[in-house]
């Protein structure tokens, strides 16, 4: 028969909250990503350099004495935008009647970009930044003579990437109850060399063991291919840590291999990870 009612029962009476954080799962690729899988920071710190180079004002059809800002997001063939925006700040004639003319220099050595377009953004005065226009990504010139009064969708600033040129999107985000100890605990120092040195390979003095359910309020926990780059992680008693690695162990009852994770966790150092 399986435990896992009885388990269930355990953890709620007698386990601690934790804070089980997995964005990993949801990230979608970012265009900077190196075929190695890292961020390219080089490219986001630089990427001021791409997009709106050079811009005049001529008669047109924008009412006169209106200031427009822009913001110009690249985003790939599969609509994954790169951050940050260009941002053009606000430009106006207070004579006449006026359209804005810009020069592009087109991001054409970014591999992930190749097939994308520019999404460009106006601010009218004071108002939000609505879509105005989109272009692709090689075109070398722009004209607003868009008149006042755009209903474009409204602007949202693309999310910067993670060390593995991920962008999260939604992560799990969800406390559980779970056990967790320090290596040195009495529920630790029962297990084998052997088993520490498979979970946690060399032991840190910082290093958790948790005991944490398959499942838990509806949601399924997944420790495998954690990252350990800061966006994935488990909060225990105000620390942060990443899983290095993690077992899941059968129901004793009735042999059911979802009963419950042994997880190794390290902690996330203020320092970097170590």
């Amino acid at each position: 028969m399986s435990t896992i009612p009885q388990f269930t029962n355990i953890l709620n009476n007698n386990a601690s909250n934790a804070r089980y954080y997995r964005s990993s799962d949801t990230a979608i690729v970012c265009p900077c990503r190196t075929p190695e899988g890292y961020r390219d920071a080089e490219l986001h710190l630089a990427f001021g350099k791409y997009g709106p180079v050079g811009v005049v004002k001529a008669a047109g059809a924008i009412l006169k004495g209106t200031n427009v800002a822009y913001a110009f997001v690249a985003e790939s063939e599969d609509g994954v935008a790169i951050s940050p925006p260009v941002m053009v700040q606000a430009l106006t004639d207070s004579v006449n009647d006026f359209q804005v003319q810009f020069t592009l220099n087109p991001p054409t050595d970014v591999l992930g970009l190749y097939g994308g377009t520019w999404e460009i953004y106006r601010q009218e005065n004071t108002g939000p930044y609505l879509h105005l226009t989109s272009v692709g990504l090689t075109a070398t010139a722009l004209t607003d003579n868009k008149p006042v009064g755009n209903t474009g969708a409204a602007y949202v600033s693309p999310k910067l990437c993670n060390e593995a040129g991920l962008i999260p999107q939604a992560p799990v985000d969800v406390i559980v109850k779970a056990f967790v100890q320090p290596i040195q605990s009495t529920r630790a120092t029962r297990l084998s060399t052997e088993y520490l040195q498979e979970v946690f390979g060399t032991v840190e003095a910082d290093d958790h063991l948790g005991i944490f359910p398959v499942n838990w309020s509806g949601t399924r926990l997944n420790f495998d291919d954690w990252s350990q780059s800061g966006d994935d992680f488990i909060e225990y008693d105000g620390k942060r840590y990443f899983v290095i690695n993690s077992n899941m162990i059968p129901d004793p009852g009735d042999g059911n291999p979802e009963h419950h994770y042994e997880v190794g966790l390290r902690l996330i150092r203020s320092d970097g990870l170590e």
